[in-house]
């Protein structure tokens, strides 16, 4: 076989993987409306684009729909809603959990979404370069203090000539990589709860890494939840069974103590 023939034979294999991997296969399913009425469509949800893909006939081109014509569906197994996480941005969640009293989900990253999380962490995160991904992997920059000793130009080491330090103080741009973020509706506020990344740098976590067992229970249910004889509760039921409430399965028990 020629080496030209071998490589537009890898191309194409790699060009249907890329563009099969993008679209997920379509599913008929019962979609939600704005307008209260339920239709079914064959529907395929890309979370890397926040683009939910139709088709009214399986074999014919797919549209797409406006994240906020659009109330709730199922695909892949799972429950999804549309909600605004801003006023103007509606987009899809997944549902873990929908209770009476509070629901759990879930969002995959993007970069409009980042944007938003970004502006609500006080000047902590910052979204990196835009369009800044990789593989569909999302990431959010920081800046870090970095301290160093300063030495004058003609600096030689003891015993030769000995010098004052000074300290020098400047900044690093760091990144992390942002995987899931678990949002939270509980007592009339709907916010992001946790966001999953690859923890290379913890203390940008926004206090929200608590362990199983962890004081840190209260640092992150205290936005939402101003009764202390609550998170009290919470607290205990968290440390008696030692959970994790970055996994949504374990903050749905701890929650569930209190919350119906």
């Amino acid at each position: 076989m020629q080496p030209r023939l071998i490589l537009l034979l890898i191309f194409c294999s790699f060009l249907g993987l890329s563009l099969s991997a993008q679209v997920a296969p379509f599913e008929q399913q019962k979609v939600l409306f704005a307008d209260g009425i339920e239709r079914t469509f064959w529907i395929s949800l890309d979370e890397h684009n926040d683009v939910l893909h139709y088709k009214r006939d399986k074999e014919e081109q797919p549209a797409t729909f406006l994240a906020a014509d659009v109330v709730s569906f199922s695909f892949g197994g799972n429950q999804y809603y549309t909600l605004p996480i801003e006023e103007e941005y509606f987009t899809y969640f997944k549902v873990y959990h929908e209770g009476k009293e509070f629901a759990v989900l879930e969002k995959y990253p993007n970069y409009e979404t980042l944007k938003i999380v970004a502006a609500g962490s006080e000047g902590n995160l910052f979204v990196c370069q835009p369009g800044r991904k990789k593989d569909d992997r999302y990431y959010l920059c920081y800046e870090q203090l970095k301290i160093r000793p300063s030495l004058p130009q003609n600096y030689l080491p003891p015993p030769f000539i000995r010098h004052q330090r000074s300290l020098e103080v400047g900044y690093r741009t760091g990144e992390i990589e942002v995987k899931k973020l678990l949002y939270l509706a509980l007592e009339g506020q709907f916010k992001l709860f946790y966001m999953e990344n690859d923890e290379r740098l913890n203390i940008w976590d926004d206090l929200m890494s608590a362990k199983p067992g962890d004081q840190r229970t209260q640092d992150m249910l205290k936005k939402y939840i101003t009764d202390e004889n609550k998170i009290n509760a919470i607290r205990k039921k968290v440390k008696q069974e030692k959970l994790d409430l970055r996994d949504p399965k374990d903050l749905i028990i701890a929650l569930e103590s209190v919350y119906q």
